[in-house]
């Protein structure tokens, strides 16, 4: 039974260090390993004598006076210690260059906090073809009014003949009278007919982009129209509300802060998505790379000044336990383990005000293999395993 609990605590450490192999230059790796491939080794060699009766090189060889322990006996001092309530890894600057850790010291900066919503971009077809209605429309109205104009005066010219004496009967007069009151009619319903596409439009799209597609002339439609700018909906989480003074935000692909751009604000929209139900607002942005029905991040400025902290690489920090952590350096061979307070995450990583502070020095390359580290330790050995 002994040695199946041996061989079984063996096979799950060598299981652990295979999971990190990829990350350990050799040379380390076979340092770590070269001691456990010695023991499987005894092991075998230890089952084969108890399985023909001999005796294994336990037994043939004494101990002779003077002479130390035996090897599995020799104390190997830990890598891991506790520094303030915390774990800390102690690593050689010789085996630090060999493993690839690097460390970066933190700078002070500022950072403006954002809410996080989602955008899509639009299609504008239906702007399109409610602008080429309401035009068709509007030419309606002014043949309308033109006829009513010519009726009009045409109706008012019998009038006066007809008063006068003139060789123009009442039923001319009443003819005309009649032209000019159908053509007004005419006027009058191409009038309404402009108010009910508006209204369709509104109802879709608001007042002030309905204001800007159906204007006779819109620099903004047309740069709409030849794909310059693209319009975004932005669709803010439920119960979030966009501050007062936003007139920008910034869009880009999902999770890729770094390649954001500006977006201007246009107007509220008046649906909601069936799904997010939340607030939404119509933005407008460059089209550059940007396709219709294109799904992206939006990233809006919360309002007030700006905070003051440090901003931490996305490669120093590690999730574990529902939180984040980095290692900080102290001294030149320990890396304490510590966990980040206050934070927020960026661009470029992470902007904490709790937890680090400018000046101190995190490990931006080998964080995960000093964790790795951790874990190792914490495996316990064959003689703690036995008590």
């Amino acid at each position: 039974m002994r040695s199946m609990f041996r061989l079984g605590l063996t096979l799950a450490v060598l299981a652990v260090l295979a999971a990190i192999a990829l990350g350990v230059p050799p040379g380390t790796w076979r340092a770590w390993t070269g001691e456990l491939r010695e023991r499987i080794a005894g092991m075998r060699d230890g089952g084969q004598a108890a399985a023909t009766g001999e005796a294994g090189p336990a037994e043939d060889e004494a101990q002779a006076p003077g002479e130390g322990a035996e090897e599995d006996d020799i104390a190997v001092p830990s890598r891991v210690v506790k520094v303030e309530g915390l774990s800390a890894v102690r690593m050689a600057a010789e085996e630090q260059q060999q493993t690839g850790v690097r460390v970066l010291a933190l700078t002070a900066t500022t950072h403006q906090s954002e809410t996080l919503a989602s955008g899509r971009v639009l299609d504008i077809q239906p702007l399109v073809d409610l602008r080429a209605e309401f035009n068709a429309a509007r030419g309606e109205q002014e043949v309308a009014r033109a006829a009513v104009a010519a009726s009009s005066r045409a109706a008012e010219r019998m009038r006066v003949l007809n008063r006068e004496g003139g060789n123009v009967s009442t039923r001319q007069l009443q003819e005309a009278t009649s032209q000019a009151a159908s053509d007004n009619a005419r006027l009058v319903a191409a009038g309404r007919r402009l108010q009910d596409i508006r209204n369709q439009a509104i109802v879709q799209w608001g007042p002030t982009l309905v204001d800007i597609a159906l204007a006779e002339t819109s620099t903004l439609f047309e740069q709409l129209i030849t794909h310059q700018d693209v319009l975004v909906l932005a669709t803010l989480r439920p119960g979030q509300e966009l501050p007062d003074a936003t007139s920008f935000i910034y869009v880009g692909p999902t999770g890729e802060r770094t390649r954001a751009r500006k977006a201007y604000l246009v107007s509220p929209a008046s649906r909601t998505d069936p799904v997010a139900q939340g607030e939404t607002y119509f933005f407008r942005t460059h089209g550059s790379k940007l396709r219709v029905g294109m799904h992206m991040d939006a990233w809006i400025p919360r309002p007030g000044p700006a905070r003051e902290g440090v901003e931490v690489p996305g490669t120093a920090v590690i999730w574990y336990a529902n939180k984040l952590w980095v290692y900080v350096r102290k001294g030149e061979d320990l890396f304490v383990r510590r966990p980040l307070q206050e934070y927020e995450e960026t661009r470029d990583g992470w902007f904490v005000t709790n937890g680090v502070a400018a000046g101190e020095e995190v490990v931006v390359s080998g964080a995960q293999m000093l964790f790795s580290e951790e874990f190792r330790s914490a495996i316990p050995s064959e003689d703690e395993a036995r008590e």
